[in-house]
């Protein structure tokens, strides 16, 4: 196990939401520029913004309200549905 510094957390959290976000975005600039979907599901929109917001809550009851990780998480959640 790598024990690190507490100082490196948010940090290390924080790198997390640039991946997030270059990830996302192209498919939702061809999606508004397109003006559709194409052939992705509903479903599989709903169900990956689903597990996303499953990760928030299994966040808060195992690690608490760490507002760095939150702040990933909801904006990559939010990004996915």
């Amino acid at each position: 196990s790598i024990n690190l510094p507490e100082s490196l957390y948010p940090i290390l959290v924080l790198i997390n939401l640039p991946l997030s976000i270059i990830s996302k975005v192209p498919q939702i600039v061809s999606n508004f520029k397109a003006k559709s979907t194409g052939t992705i599901s509903i479903i599989t929109t709903f169900l990956n913004f689903a597990g996303a917001c499953a990760r928030i809550f299994t966040t808060i009851a195992e690690v608490g309200w760490d507002v760095y990780l939150l702040t990933a998480l909801f904006i990559s959640s939010s990004l996915s549905g």
